[in-house]
């Protein structure tokens, strides 16, 4: 078996394997597969750094990543992305410098689709572009709920925090 054969089956087993790819047809996953590059992350590399240019999203197919931001005095977590996530994929849409810092903390495995491939299948294979399209503004769309939600927690728990802290200031303010 040649290599790029070879290469194309282990595309495909993976992106078959990845439940959030799991919204395309088995068609589409085998379309796509050829054009992603598949890469060995070492623990404590960054991939994506805050500030960088946007020119790729990233597949996690295996490992985990650590997600922060610069904060005023130090690095914020904002989160976590494990086997399944998408990286990156606001930035291939808005060509926004990286808004965050992504990091192994485990030996990872990734699949790299660049901008330049995705624009190339605009042109190629217009069908297998509109469904990545519409894959990833679901995916976007559904991100977006979860840090809505996460929102509206946090605003929560400060109400119940400054309603506390108010009753508080009165109990010492009556002593």
């Amino acid at each position: 078996m040649n290599t790029r054969a070879c290469i194309g089956s282990v595309a495909r087993s993976t992106l078959a394997k990845s439940a959030t790819l799991s919204g395309l047809n088995d068609a589409m996953v085998e379309r796509l597969g050829p054009h992603f590059e598949w890469i060995t992350i070492n623990p404590g590399q960054v991939i994506i750094r805050e500030g960088d240019p946007s020119e790729f999203l990233l597949l996690v197919v295996d490992g985990n990543f650590e997600i922060t931001k610069s904060g005023k005095i130090s690095q914020q977590l904002l989160g976590y992305a494990r086997p399944g996530s998408i990286i990156g994929e606001m930035g291939i849409f808005t060509s926004e410098p990286r808004c965050a810092t992504c990091r192994a903390t485990t030996a990872s495995k990734v699949g790299l689709l660049t901008r330049e491939r995705i624009q190339h299948l605009q042109t190629q294979d217009l069908e297998l572009y509109l469904e990545l399209v519409v894959f990833l503004g679901a995916y976007i769309a559904r991100r977006l709920a979860q840090v809505s939600k996460m929102v509206g927690t946090l605003k929560q728990q400060n109400e119940i925090a400054a309603l506390a802290a108010t009753r508080i200031l009165d109990i010492a303010m009556a002593a």
